[in-house]
């Protein structure tokens, strides 16, 4: 069973049409309040990446990646953002941040919360390499550089059939546990294993926040 690669474009909607699987692929930001369907339990925004940023990132080493993990109010990702520039960074900087502050107040706006967990993880080992499901009521995730998260219908702890893979720079909106409809398609998700292949991933998860006051330290570990 391989993979779905997100070259040539097509190959992911045809399969994920196919298929029906709780999983579907929209075209507009305008389309993500769809996960909330009751048939859903995963959903693709698909969108080109930007080439000019995509290409800059993978030239980066590991080490001079942006990295961030912290609770926030949705209203100061720019400002957190802002903090870490580059003092040499240019147009891709721009284009980066821009679009996840866009996907910070898209997430926000469908889970109707004003904090959020944002995370912009480096990642060079195998993560997450078992199948599972979060224990949120929705997760995003992004990837801007390497290999995207791997997810299909199918139960923790096994792999998924069919499977699929999120494009770079295309957004996956994962349900989770406990789901906001319980009876949602049973999506699992995992981090492509990549260690020893010399692989580096740039990754955004956001995950909602319901109670922001009951975190002493707002950035997490």
């Amino acid at each position: 069973m391989s993979d779905v690669d997100a070259r040539p474009s097509p190959v992911l909607e045809e399969k994920v049409l196919r298929t029906g699987q709780g999983v579907r692929v929209v075209w507009r930001a305008e389309e993500l309040s769809r996960i909330h369907g009751i048939d859903l339990g995963a959903l693709v925004w698909r969108r080109p990446a930007d080439e000019g940023t995509r290409r800059w990132l993978e030239t980066l080493d590991p080490d001079a990646l942006p990295s961030l993990r912290v609770i926030t109010p949705v209203e100061a990702v720019p400002r957190l953002l802002a903090a870490r520039r580059p003092g040499n960074a240019g147009y891709e900087w721009d284009v980066l941040t821009r679009d996840i502050i866009r996907l910070a107040h898209a997430f926000g706006d469908l889970v109707g919360g004003s904090h959020l967990r944002l995370r912009l993880d480096v990642v060079t080992t195998n993560a997450c390499r078992r199948y599972h499901m979060d224990r949120v009521p929705l997760r995003l995730v992004c990837t801007y550089r390497g290999t995207g998260t791997q997810f299909g219908p199918g139960r923790p702890g096994r792999d998924p059939d069919p499977r699929f893979m999120a494009p770079p720079w295309s957004p996956l909106l994962l349900r989770g546990i406990p789901g906001e409809v319980g009876d949602c398609p049973g999506i699992v998700h995992r981090s492509p294993p990549i260690e020893g292949m010399g692989e580096t991933r740039l990754v955004l998860v956001l995950d909602p926040v319901s109670c922001p006051d009951a975190h002493a330290v707002k950035g997490v570990p």
